[in-house]
């Protein structure tokens, strides 16, 4: 898949094993090594670690071609199971950072590979917050309602959970916080954090 598709950012939310149980393959090698996965070759040409994930950078080579290609493997280290990241501050943080990494998008990129274990509650979520930080750059109120339901359409169960669905809120509800900061009352982004606050807990 991340040759068939061009894929140059995978995005891994989960460990290889959490609570002495495999969540996730090892698919990439150590640092400095080279390994082959099926018709796939491999090579980890350096690894560095952040705050709350580990940046790897890659070449990949299929057996059918004579061209490397470069992937970047960023592995948030932060987020058990069914739960959520320490604070929304944290995981805003991380989403910006990929973002970064992304670049503007406009839909001609190719696409970016986000996982976890089963692929729904921290990816949906994860998700979940990329698009609702683009959509607070262009917009002054967002539905995450029918965002979630959306994604939920495309699969199931994307945002797991309650707490999962609750802290999407928080997230937003930080970052509109932090924009508001130096707002007259009368903008509309105060009128948004008052629905948010409102939200569902």
């Amino acid at each position: 898949m991340i040759w068939e598709h061009d894929i140059q950012i995978i995005i891994m939310l989960t460990q290889c094993v959490e609570g002495n149980k495999k969540k996730c393959e090892k698919y990439w090698p150590d640092e400095g090594k080279e390994h082959v996965y099926g018709t796939v070759q491999v090579r980890n040409e350096s690894s560095q670690r952040r705050d709350d994930f580990i940046l790897t950078e890659c070449l990949v080579k299929s057996d059918d071609s004579s061209k490397w290609r470069s992937v970047r493997h960023v592995f948030f280290t932060g987020w058990r199971d069914h739960g959520t990241p320490e604070t929304p501050e944290t995981l805003i943080k991380f989403v910006r950072t990929c973002q970064g990494m992304f670049g503007p998008r406009r839909g001609t990129e190719p696409p970016i590979l986000v996982h976890c274990s089963a692929g729904v509650g921290r990816t949906g979520t994860f998700i979940a917050l990329d698009c609702c930080l683009q959509k607070l750059e262009t917009q002054d109120d967002i539905d995450i309602f029918h965002l979630v339901l959306g994604l939920r359409e495309c699969r199931r169960s994307m945002v797991q959970n309650e707490v999962q669905y609750v802290y999407l809120y928080e997230c937003v509800n930080a970052v509109i916080q932090e924009a508001a900061k130096g707002a007259s009352n009368d903008e509309p982004i105060y009128q948004n954090l008052e629905e948010l606050n409102a939200a569902p807990n």
